[in-house]
């Protein structure tokens, strides 16, 4: 993966991602892996460590909701910290 620099001062960059992405920006921290512009699908399941498969289970499902970007590009920052605001851990 590659560290995207927005306007050039890197700590700026994140602490503006921090503010609008917490739940992403967290998991990437504890995951050591760079902030993109967008994300593919094997970088979704890179993110959340599963395989891809399973990330296509998830788009079946209408849990997580694709975008027609050109090239393998399929989700934006928004899009996977939506999925994370709304997943809960099921309980019994």
């Amino acid at each position: 993966m590659v560290v995207v620099k927005f306007n050039g001062n890197e700590s700026e960059d994140s602490m503006a991602n921090e503010d609008r992405y917490p739940f992403l920006c967290a998991l990437l921290r504890d995951r050591n892996l760079p902030f993109l512009p967008f994300y593919s699908t094997r970088n979704v399941a890179e993110i959340f460590k599963v395989v891809p498969r399973s990330i296509l289970y998830l788009i079946k499902a209408e849990k997580l909701v694709p975008r027609d970007l050109p090239g393998r590009a399929k989700f934006l920052p928004q899009d996977l910290e939506e999925y994370l605001r709304k997943s809960k851990k099921g309980g019994r």
